[in-house]
């Protein structure tokens, strides 16, 4: 008996240990797979400051960028590096972004494997597009795959495609860009595709291309990538965006009806994600703006289960990380290409001090979430009219009004020196275009000249500037960047008026829900509406009184 029971005791710790190993070799074959990702790096090659509560911080730059990088790949080798649009338009390197595409050349050699277009890199149009991705092919260098899976080449009204768009379609033969790219990392088949969002499809409104449906490329891209591509995991590199309001945020309306992604990396509203969110079994990553942080994710799939999440990190970019030479040697090679492409254009160079700020301007993305006059704002307007006065001279017609939307502010000033770099940005005329589209019809802009003739030709309507015997187009951050000269100087130094550190009223917002108030004073549009609701309220009212009458007239005849 007692041989029987060591028998048995003996065949069930056989079985016992034959599971745990079983268990283990199951564990130690996962699949597992480390994904670096950035979005809305904007040409933001050099370290810049910020303030966070009163503190300024040195962040960002594409050297310490790639030491982050560096360090993850020694832990993980074969680790994936994506990035999900707008990784140009920003700084003075967008200068030359036709001309020698520096944006996916550095890229490139960061090792960067697969990135998306975002709505800025049709900013310079589908001819800029066309030269920057021509440029860097021309280069020889080592690029990223680029994909983008809802671009579409529309014919024009006789059925053929324009000049400029079959030009662009061929730069995109000739550089590869394709619906999507599959890779293997760490015996992981991956399949990775890239959208352009309604919004942002907004935002670039002289493309020339059109943007379909996300969704239904998503469903059709995602069946390939399964069905016939057979790979293990589906990425998305998204410029659609992520919003507060989940029923208007677009990654997250992608992700519920496409539930095959399995990660999503999401850019376009330079959104920073502390924690992912994860929709139904799609993971959704966003590392926010400009390089100040690196997003580190890493998923694993155990056999037949679904891939799940280990973890997720977002990796600061500062002062703590070494500049990585080779990179830095590359900025100052591009930084030099602008200086003699560009900026000896207007006699100014890449690191001169225009001014010294005794204050930090608000932070934008602060300003942005409430509809609020705004202190840099004020500065730059006043800049574009003193830009204008400055070219015209003495045929100068005073200017009434100067508009800066805060949406086309993308940084800020802190406290201390300015220089011609930290200047530079702005795109606001382009924008004009779609302000009907967003008002839902209710509003329009349209450009007239001084004797009320709508402006069709904007390039007839550009200010010069020739007192400097260049004949110059008279540029946003040049107006700015000459206004700031302009102050009176301490020490050599020009110095930005203390007037500037408050708002003035120059931009009143009445929020109140009186109803006197909202119908008093009423514009064209408050007049139109006010007319169509009485026209109903005297339809309904005649309506009413035909009925009336009818029922009397049948209660006669019934009598």
């Amino acid at each position: 008996m007692l041989r029987k029971f060591m028998a048995v005791g003996l065949v069930t710790i056989i079985m016992v240990l034959g599971l745990s190993t079983i268990t283990n070799s199951a564990e130690k074959s996962d699949k597992t797979l480390t994904i670096l990702f950035t979005s809305d790096l904007h040409d933001h090659f050099m370290p810049f400051n910020i303030t966070q509560n009163g503190t300024v911080y040195d962040v960002g730059g594409y050297a310490r960028l790639q030491s982050a990088i560096r360090g993850e790949k020694k832990l993980h080798p074969e680790l994936l590096l994506i990035d999900a649009g707008d990784f140009s338009m920003g700084t003075l390197y967008q200068s030359i972004y036709a001309s020698d595409s520096p944006e996916l050349r550095i890229m490139g050699q960061m090792d960067y494997d697969v990135v998306t277009l975002g709505n800025h890199e049709f900013d310079f149009r589908a001819k800029g597009l066309r030269e920057s991705l021509r440029a860097a092919v021309k280069s020889g260098d080592k690029l990223p795959q680029i994909v983008a899976s809802n671009v579409s080449f529309p014919n024009d009204k006789d059925g053929n495609l324009t000049q400029s768009l079959t030009n662009l379609k061929q730069s995109f033969e000739d550089y590869g860009v394709k619906d999507y790219a599959v890779l293997e990392r760490n015996g992981v088949k991956i399949g990775v595709f890239g959208l352009m969002g309604k919004d942002a499809a907004s935002k670039a409104p002289m493309s020339e291309v059109e943007f379909t449906d996300a969704v239904e490329n998503a469903k059709r891209v995602v069946r390939i990538l399964k069905q016939e591509e057979k790979v293990d995991v589906v990425i998305c590199l998204s410029h659609l965006g992520t919003w507060m309001d989940k029923s208007k945020s677009e990654d997250e309306i992608l992700a519920e009806q496409v539930p095959e992604i399995n990660v999503l990396i999401s850019g376009h509203t330079h959104t920073k994600l502390s924690q992912p969110i994860v929709v139904g079994k799609t993971i959704i990553g966003s590392s926010g703006e400009y390089g100040e942080s690196l997003g580190v994710l890493h998923i694993s799939k155990v056999l037949n289960s679904e891939w799940r999440l280990d973890n997720y990190i977002l990796k600061a970019i500062d002062t703590s990380l070494n500049s990585d030479p080779e990179i830095s040697l590359s900025i100052e090679k591009y930084k030099d290409m602008v200086q003699e492409k560009y900026l000896n254009n207007f006699g100014m160079k890449f690191d001169e001090v225009l001014a010294n700020s005794p204050f930090s301007f608000v932070s934008t993305p602060e300003v942005g979430k409430k509809h609020a006059e705004d202190t840099l704002g004020n500065l730059i307007s006043d800049g574009y009219i003193y830009a204008v006065q400055k070219a015209e001279g003495t045929d100068y017609t005073p200017v009434a009004v100067a508009i800066v939307p805060t949406g086309t502010i993308r940084g800020s000033f802190v406290k201390g020196d300015i220089t011609v770099a930290d200047a530079f940005g702005l795109y606001s005329a382009q924008m004009l275009s779609v302000v009907g589209d967003k008002s839902f019809g209710l509003l329009s802009i349209v450009p007239k000249t001084k004797d009320g003739t709508p402006v069709t030709d904007f390039e007839a309507q550009i200010v010069t500037d020739k007192t400097s015997g260049r004949n110059n187009e008279v540029k946003e951050w040049l107006a700015v960047a000459e206004y700031l000269q302009s102050f009176d100087e301490v020490n050599g130094v020009a110095q930005i008026p203390q007037y500037y550190e408050k708002t003035h009223e120059r931009k009143i917002v009445d929020d109140t829900h009186n109803l006197l108030a909202l119908l008093s004073n009423p514009n064209r549009i408050a007049l139109a509406v006010y007319l169509i609701v009485i026209l109903a309220l005297a339809g309904m009212a005649f309506l009413i009184r035909m009925i009336v009458i009818r029922k009397q007239r049948k209660r006669r005849v019934d009598a």
